[in-house]
């Protein structure tokens, strides 16, 4: 067994936690600091830099992890990610100019771009790191840079009040610890500094990464179609609204993940000797624990939701407690979505999914407009279930037919 294994474990844990409230932790700081104007404008701001992340990392890691050792090399997948980024910061600029955005906001989107660029760049050197089975190291670094980005923007903020200058700092932290602490790893690691691109190896990777990185394009603008389209007819007040209340989707998000994750040894382990009923008996374990987690999460929310998020965001939330249930039980849906996609994707079934997801996302951009053009949040938080309901209902169809077929083998 891998002596690193129970470090790699918890360190990757805390790391991945500790990033995945990032956005959490900034858009209070940004609040308490800047006030609602600025919270909206951050939040927004954020989501659609999480969009274009997917186009930055092209979602490559797990593809370049399966294949380092075999035809392509770690300076191909380099190469290939800043050609990424580059193209991502572009993509920007176009998407604020046409988008008529002022100078502030669009300075805001792309300085917190820089900072996604940065860490679309590590994920490639993370990628790399890994294979060579040290992953607490990732986990380390992503911790470092979750903690001292939020006391830098804290402390930035804290003595100018500028939310430019608080998250460029944000973007010399990480930066800093990119080339001081990523970087000499990864030289340390690779013995080989020579660099020997191969064009044809450039594009058999973004043909092989296509299909995973425009599912997981899709993935992202689900869980975000309401806030991109909010900002289009709502104020930066209501977008900051919004952003709040669907922030505890994040923790029910990283449950599920938490939950799911222990058992995908023992489910990999069921398809290989064609266990079928064994997969699927474990499988509806898992997502009637998550749905028992889900209900648990819903009452919690019912009682102490909204006096929670107004203490922790300083703003009364009161107006909104049937949105934020509505949220939550989407939110609940999800997960479980999710975790039914990670079957399938298990059980080798990922072309169906793409279709589904492309046919949920146009029903989700189409009743967003339509429910947030005429109620704002409350339109927003409704949208969001019915988009949600809608791909549990055809994951859960899809699904059963793939586990028939596979049982009648």
């Amino acid at each position: 067994m891998n002596k690193n294994l129970k470090k790699n474990f918890v360190w990757n844990t805390i790391g991945l936690s500790l990033n995945a409230f990032n956005s959490l932790f900034f858009l209070i700081v940004v609040k308490f600091f800047n006030g609602t104007d600025d919270a909206g404008i951050f939040s927004y701001s954020f989501s659609i830099c999480a969009l274009l992340y997917v186009v930055a990392t092209f979602y490559t890691r797990t593809y370049q992890i399966a294949n380092y050792n075999n035809t392509k090399k770690i300076n191909d997948f380099i190469t290939f990610r800043l050609a990424a980024c580059i193209s991502c910061f572009i993509i920007a600029v176009i998407f604020c100019l046409a988008s008529h955005f002022d100078f502030y906001k669009t300075s805001i989107i792309l300085v917190i771009l820089l900072f996604r660029i940065i860490e679309a760049i590590s994920d490639c050197i993370y990628g790399f790191i890994q294979e060579n089975e040290r992953l607490y190291n990732v986990g380390i670094s992503l911790s470092v840079k979750a903690i001292a980005g939020l006391a830098c923007l804290v402390l930035t903020d804290l003595l100018t009040h500028n939310l430019l200058l608080s998250i460029a700092s944000v973007v010399i932290v990480n930066l800093l610890f990119f080339v001081f602490y990523d970087l000499l790893i990864f030289k340390k690691l690779k013995k080989n500094n020579t660099i020997k691109l191969s064009t044809k190896r450039f594009a058999l990777i973004f043909k092989e990464s296509f299909t995973i990185f425009l599912f997981t394009f899709l993935l992202i603008y689900m869980a975000n179609a309401q806030k991109y389209i909010l900002t289009y007819s709502s104020t930066n007040e209501e977008q900051m609204i919004f952003g709040i209340l669907i922030m505890p989707s994040t923790m029910l998000s990283l449950i599920g993940n938490y939950l799911l994750m222990p058992f995908m040894t023992s489910l990999t382990k069921n398809i290989k000797e064609k266990k079928i009923i064994a997969f699927k008996s474990l499988a509806r374990k898992i997502l009637i624990s998550m749905a028992i987690i889900g209900i648990i999460g819903l009452v919690f929310t019912y009682i102490f939701g909204i006096p929670l998020l107004s203490f922790i965001y300083q703003y009364d939330l009161s107006p909104y407690s049937y949105e934020l249930l509505i949220i939550i039980l989407a939110s609940i849906i999800s997960a479980i979505a999710i975790m039914i996609s990670n079957f399938l994707v298990l059980l080798n079934k990922n072309k169906m999914q793409l279709v589904l997801y492309i046919v949920a996302s146009i029903l989700a951009t189409i009743i967003s407009v339509i429910f947030i053009d005429k109620y704002k949040i409350l339109g927003a938080s409704i949208s969001y279930l019915i988009s949600y309901t809608f791909l549990l209902v055809a994951y859960l169809t899809y699904y059963e037919l793939v586990i028939k077929k596979l049982i009648k083998k």
